[in-house]
C-alpha cells in the first residue's frame, strides 16, 4: 500500500511541477509588459515634463490698439562664449500700420542694449519691419560649473519715433519664445515708466542634461573602482594576467574622454564635473595599467 501510494507520488510530483513552472512563465510573460508599459509611460512623462520645462511663451506689454508688437524668439544660446542670440519681429498695429496694415505708417527707431552690433535701428516706412537679430550677453553664472551652473540675460527694448535722446516711445506689446535644447530657460517682462520693455532670462541645463551628466560620473567613478578592484587582485593576490587586459584598459583610457564630452553643451575640460569624476577616473585608470604592465613584466614565466 505504501509502494502504491510512492507510485502515485512519484508520477504526480512532476505533473504538479510542469504545472508549477508553466505557472510562474505566465506570470512572468504578463508581468513582463506591464512593467515594460509602467517604464515606458514615467519615460514620456520625464519627456514631457523636460518640454514644458525647457519651453517659454510669454505675453506682457500693453494692450493698446496703436501699437508695434513685438515677438522676441531666442534662437541659440551659447554658454561658453556667454551669449544669447535673439531674433525680433515686428507687427504694427492700429495708428502705426499703413492702409495695408502690414507696413508701418511712419519711421521708427528701435533702441535695444546689444552685446555686439548696433544699438540703435531703423525702421522705415512704407515698408514691411525685417526682423533683427540681437545678441545679448550672458552674467551671474560660470560655464564652469557644468552641469550646475545658471545664468541671466537681460532684453532691453524701446522703440519710438524722432532721434535720441529726444525719443518719444510708442507703446509695444511684447511676446517671449524660447526653447533651446539642453537647457531650461526661464522669462520674466518687466514694462518700465519710459516705455522701455525688459525681459530677464534666467538659464539652467535642463534635468536631461543634468541627469545625463550625473550618470557619466558615475559611470566613470564605477568602472574606475572595478579597474581598481582588479588591480589589486593582480598585484597583491597574484591573480592571473591575460593578455586582452591591456586592451580593455587601453580602450577605456580613451573612452573616458568622449564619455565625458557626450554631454549636451559641455564646455571644455576643467569643469566641476571633472574635478568631480573625469580627472580621478582618468587618472586611476591610467596608473593601474602601469601597474599591472610592471607586474606582467616582472613577474616570471609559468614552467
Amino acid at each position: 500500500m505504501h509502494a502504491g501510494r510512492r507510485v502515485v507520488a512519484l508520477a504526480v510530483v512532476p505533473v504538479v511541477e510542469r504545472r508549477m513552472h508553466a505557472g510562474r512563465r505566465v506570470v512572468a510573460l504578463a508581468v513582463v509588459p506591464v512593467v515594460a508599459g509602467v517604464l515606458l509611460t514615467f519615460s514620456l512623462a520625464l519627456y514631457l515634463t523636460e518640454i514644458g520645462a525647457r519651453q517659454v511663451h510669454l505675453q506682457g506689454g500693453t494692450t493698446q490698439p496703436d501699437r508695434l508688437d513685438i515677438l522676441a524668439d531666442v534662437v541659440t544660446i551659447d554658454i561658453n562664449r556667454y551669449e544669447m542670440l535673439v531674433r525680433l519681429a515686428f507687427v504694427p498695429r492700429g495708428a502705426l500700420s499703413s492702409a495695408d496694415g502690414v507696413t508701418l505708417a511712419r519711421d521708427l527707431v528701435l533702441l535695444v542694449n546689444a552685446a555686439s552690433g548696433p544699438s540703435e535701428r531703423q525702421l522705415a516706412a512704407g515698408r514691411l519691419p525685417s526682423p533683427t537679430e540681437v545678441t545679448l550677453s550672458l552674467y551671474g553664472g560660470e560655464a564652469a560649473d557644468f552641469p550646475f551652473d545658471a545664468h541671466q540675460a537681460t532684453l532691453l527694448l524701446t522703440v519710438g519715433s524722432g532721434r535720441p535722446p529726444s525719443l518719444e516711445p510708442v507703446p509695444l506689446a511684447l511676446g517671449v519664445v524660447a526653447g533651446v535644447h539642453g537647457l531650461a530657460v526661464q522669462a520674466e517682462i518687466v514694462p518700465t515708466r519710459d516705455g522701455t520693455l525688459e525681459v530677464q532670462f534666467s538659464i539652467t541645463r535642463s534635468w536631461a542634461t543634468k541627469g545625463f551628466a550625473l550618470l557619466t560620473m558615475a559611470t566613470m567613478w564605477s568602472l574606475a573602482l572595478i579597474v581598481l578592484g582588479l588591480t589589486v587582485a593582480v598585484v597583491a593576490f597574484g591573480k592571473k594576467i591575460e593578455a586582452t587586459i591591456f586592451s580593455w584598459l587601453g580602450a577605456m583610457l580613451f573612452a573616458f574622454p568622449a564619455l565625458r564630452n557626450a554631454a549636451p553643451g559641455a564646455p571644455p575640460i576643467g569643469t566641476l564635473g571633472d574635478y568631480l569624476a573625469f580627472f580621478w577616473a582618468e587618472t586611476i585608470v591610467a596608473l593601474c595599467v602601469v601597474l599591472i604592465a610592471v607586474v606582467y613584466i616582472r613577474r616570471p614565466l609559468p614552467k
